[in-house]
């Protein structure tokens, strides 16, 4: 199947690959080990944005991605893009903390109760959410 020839591809093949495959290509390549190949599913014209959600959620691509994904200013004005982000444990403090403000208040308290992100975040989330509530 797909997942066998990409694993005879070698980088550049992978490369040209994740900037020009389909969703199922893209799936694969993002969380390729090679950080050139992850990086050019990003690049690809055809990605969707509710695969860019579902990749800001993933525990299983690096974080150089999620800071590529939380720098894009199109990409981030979608609320569950940013709202994955600063959820995923892997995203950097400081682009979770960048788009902070523009997470709801429910989302905001549910983010402070969450063992699953740096104790930074869960505090900044508490204390934007108690400014918001006073």
């Amino acid at each position: 199947g797909l997942f066998g020839r990409i694993q005879l591809m070698d980088v550049g093949e992978k490369a040209k690959l994740a900037r020009s495959g389909d969703s199922s290509a893209r799936a694969i390549l993002i969380k390729d080990g090679n950080k050139m190949v992850s990086m050019s599913v990003l690049d690809n014209p055809k990605i969707t944005i509710q695969e860019i959600e579902m990749i800001a959620a993933s525990r299983n691509v690096s974080d150089e991605i999620l800071r590529v994904i939380g720098t894009q200013r199109e990409w981030c004005k979608n609320y569950g893009v940013i709202l994955a982000l600063v959820n995923n444990p892997k995203t950097p403090l400081g682009v979770s903390l960048t788009h902070l403000p523009r997470i709801r208040t429910r989302d905001l308290r549910m983010l402070a109760r969450s063992r699953g992100v740096p104790e930074a975040l869960r505090n900044s989330a508490k204390k934007l959410a108690h400014k918001r509530t006073v």
